[in-house]
């Protein structure tokens, strides 16, 4: 099972439309799938834990704050999985994807895996190489948007991964203006 997971990360850097299809050929059944997803939201979230808990936050006066616990981080990973499923699923098929939610929940969660590789590559390279770690977020960035369009284009069917990028960031910023138009009144004023 380790080789195969190996394997299946290599291929989602290499050929990740292949690796997509790959995880969708996975017997899980939607449960499986549904499953997969909420453990890739517990362990992230745990590692989200553990490491505000390695590196707490300091506030104005220079005191240290509590980092928030696992349940918080639960609900963050899990909200923002369940956001970007939820926003692939009913995105793609507003423009005649063919995917089910499973599809895209599982492909989801295995984006989650491979962002927690790069996360544990990005954490190793900015405590060996600290200067890079500008050029590792913009790298991490781009390789979850490539992923991401990879994915939804072979879950829909689409024939443009160009396309399907495009959309994905033009979605992006249309959920970020919804997000803060809705939270704009929770803000705090007088900054």
């Amino acid at each position: 099972m380790l080789t195969f997971l190996r394997g299946l990360v290599g291929l989602s850097f290499r050929e990740p439309r292949q690796a997509a299809r790959a995880v969708l050929s996975l017997p899980l059944g939607d449960n499986g799938r549904w499953a997969a997803f909420a453990l890739m939201a517990v362990v992230s979230a745990a590692l989200m834990h553990v490491l505000s808990t390695l590196a707490p936050l300091e506030g104005d006066a220079g005191e240290v704050i509590a980092p928030p616990g696992p349940f918080f981080w639960v609900f963050v990973v899990g909200g923002g999985m369940l956001v970007l499923t939820g926003a692939t699923y009913g995105v793609g098929r507003l423009f005649g994807g063919k995917a089910r939610p499973g599809d895209l929940a599982v492909l989801v969660a295995w984006l989650q895996a491979l962002q927690l590789v790069i996360a544990v590559a990005q954490v190793a390279t900015m405590v060996l190489l600290p200067i890079l770690g500008g050029l590792i977020e913009i790298a991490s960035l781009l390789a979850f948007l490539w992923l991401l369009s990879a994915f939804v284009t072979e879950a829909h069917g689409f024939r443009s991964m160009a396309a399907v990028a495009g959309g994905v960031v033009v979605t992006f910023f249309v959920l970020a203006l919804v997000f803060a138009l809705l939270l704009y009144p929770y803000f705090p004023t007088g900054v």
